[in-house]
């Protein structure tokens, strides 16, 4: 800058430098050069021994012959291992072959030292990297546990599902570069990934990311899945899981013991072709391909629920116009046959009161015809001395029973009126007062018949709430007593018949042994109480003989069966205390 007075002007030439606000990464730095590092010499006094130095520079010959004198020698060579340097002190006309020889082995040495510490260092990062990764199977099924992603039983199975050489097979995946290179996956280790994605696929998230994402994705094990056998018929695959929940049970000291269940579905009638066979008619899983058989109406399912375990599996289906009573009889026993092989016991069969399966009951050898002379069990067909107990739909019976009351209005208890209007007459005055008495009862429960297939309004409607809530309007609703009574056995009954909690209170309690003197109890009440509703005031019509009796007759059916299958299973041992 030129001053002039206060005048400040840019002299001639000038170039800025300076740019406070310009980034520093854009801006030139001032190279600063470095000496070169002094030479290092070993030359203790006294010290007659052959000392070797390196330096940076070229040799000195007066200091050598200097040193050479006092007994100590001193040869520089390169510090830096590359090319020129080794060249600069191999051509030292005063080193000897010997001396020569010696030099370059210990450039080789540095060499070599230099790229086994960085291998050494690259290692040990691998491997800390890899710790952190990477843990035993137990320690995985174990976190699993410890975050309730899996059960024990599960953890137990999984871990038999599990070769000792897993490890390694995943190991190797989190080795696989991500080049797009498509990666076979071994059997165990497709197995693996099956066996913990069936049991829960929140717990096969966390354990393919813990693995770095090396396991197979949820979209490929979908993809496996449908490579499995569905055709219609018994499927194997859904045997051998029930095997394997079999031997898990047995491993435990427990006998395998499952409920058969047997239910129809709608089909809309249509043909199709898959690209490999035609689709849509009848067929049993017999494989016979027929154009002139009936195209299929329903599916009929057969489904087996644990009773001491957390399992339900579906066994099988078939594609039918329709199914007679022996029809399905024979299925039944094609079930409960594979299950004996496989050493699980069949305590119950479940069906709903379609009259076809009423028949197939008669077919199987029990009675649930005849109300005053019942038999609701039939023996086993494989096993001499055991019976498997007859239960109807609970769900279904309750839809029945609110069929039969809204439809005959009226019906009898020794004499005493049970009236449909009076639930009618709580709806209306609910509506007026413009509030609820702590129930649920809505237009839905009273035009019942827009919603008849579900279950849910059937069951509020006999609520103990709405039985409460008549009861407490008794001067409103005069001689509403009997039916408050009947409301709330269905109530009871329907508690008890559909129990799925081991923490439940009063009806809701599962059967134990130390509550069998309540529940027993109440069982026979029921029973009788249900034997003494009529359609007639008179008595002359029972409801359980009348048409109308199915719903009545599948709760008394139920609750002797649910007993008959507490004693066969739990037995008079009262010291166990298990649940039903």
């Amino acid at each position: 800058m030129n001053y002039t007075g206060q005048t400040r002007r840019l002299r001639d030439g000038a170039v800025p430098s300076v740019f406070p606000a310009y980034p520093k990464y854009l801006q030139t730095t001032k190279v600063i050069s470095r000496s070169s590092p002094k030479c290092r010499s070993n030359d203790p006094a006294g010290d007659s021994a052959t000392s070797i130095t390196f330096s940076s520079g070229t040799t000195d010959p007066e200091n050598n012959s200097a040193s050479s004198s006092s007994g100590n020698m001193e040869y520089s060579a390169p510090t830096a291992v590359g090319e020129e340097s080794v060249s600069n002190s191999m051509s030292d006309p005063e080193l000897t072959p010997r001396k020569r020889k010696l030099t370059e082995k210990i450039v080789e040495l540095h060499s070599s030292l230099d790229s086994a510490k960085k291998k050494i260092k690259v290692l040990q990062q691998k491997v800390r990297r890899q710790r952190k990764k990477l843990m035993t199977n137990k320690e995985v099924i174990d976190s699993l546990v410890e975050q309730k992603l899996l059960t024990t039983d599960a953890a137990l199975i999984l871990e038999k599902s599990l070769p000792p050489g897993t490890y390694s097979l995943v190991n190797r995946a989190l080795n696989i570069n991500g080049k797009g290179k498509s990666v076979m996956y071994d059997p165990e280790l497709r197995s693996f990934a099956l066996t913990l994605h069936y049991y829960s696929p929140k717990a096969y998230e966390y354990v393919r990311c813990k693995f770095n994402y090396a396991l197979p994705s949820p979209r490929t094990i979908r993809a496996w899945y449908m490579k499995l056998n569905c055709e219609p018929g018994f499927s194997k695959e859904c045997f051998n899981a029930i095997e394997l929940h079999a031997q898990s049970s047995l491993m435990k000291g427990l006998i395998p013991s499952a409920c058969l269940s047997i239910d129809d579905m709608c089909l809309k009638e249509h043909v199709e072709f898959d690209g490999k066979r035609i689709i849509g008619y009848v067929d049993m899983g017999t494989e016979i391909e027929n154009d002139s058989l009936p195209t299929a109406k329903m599916a009929c399912v057969i489904m087996c629920t644990s009773i001491n375990a957390y399992w339900k599996i579906p066994c099988g289906y078939f594609f039918a116009d329709y199914l007679s009573g022996s029809e399905r009889g024979n299925l039944v026993i094609g079930a409960i046959e594979k299950l004996h092989e496989l050493d699980v016991n069949v305590a119950a069969l479940t069906f709903d009161g379609a009259a076809a399966n009423l028949a197939m009951a008669s077919f199987l050898g029990a009675n649930i015809a005849d109300a005053s002379n019942l038999q609701v069990f039939f023996p086993h067909p494989f096993h001499c001395g055991k019976k498997i107990q007859i239960m109807l739909d609970a769900c279904h019976m309750v839809k029945l029973i609110r069929n039969c009351l809204a439809d005959k209005q009226i019906i009898y208890s020794e004499g005493n009126p049970i009236k449909w209007s009076y639930i009618e007459s709580l709806f209306a005055l609910q509506n007026n007062e413009g509030l609820r008495l702590a129930n649920k009862l809505s237009s839905r429960h009273i035009y019942w018949r827009k919603n008849k297939m579900k279950v849910r309004p059937a069951v509020q409607t006999f609520s103990d709430s709405v039985g409460n809530a008549i009861e407490y309007c008794a001067k409103e609703l005069q001689g509403c007593e009997e039916t408050v009574v009947f409301i709330k056995y269905i109530n009871n009954i329907f508690d008890l018949l559909n129990s799925s909690s081991y923490l439940g209170k009063s009806f809701k309690a599962p059967l134990r042994c130390t509550n069998q003197n309540e529940w027993k109890l109440f069982i026979t009440d029921a029973v009788t109480y249900l034997e003494r509703l009529s359609l007639t005031k008179d008595g002359s019509q029972p409801v359980l003989s009348s048409n109308r009796k199915v719903g009545f007759l599948g709760f008394k059916v139920c609750l002797l069966s649910a007993q008959n299958i507490f004693e066969s299973i739990v037995g008079e041992d009262t010291s166990k205390g298990a649940g039903v």
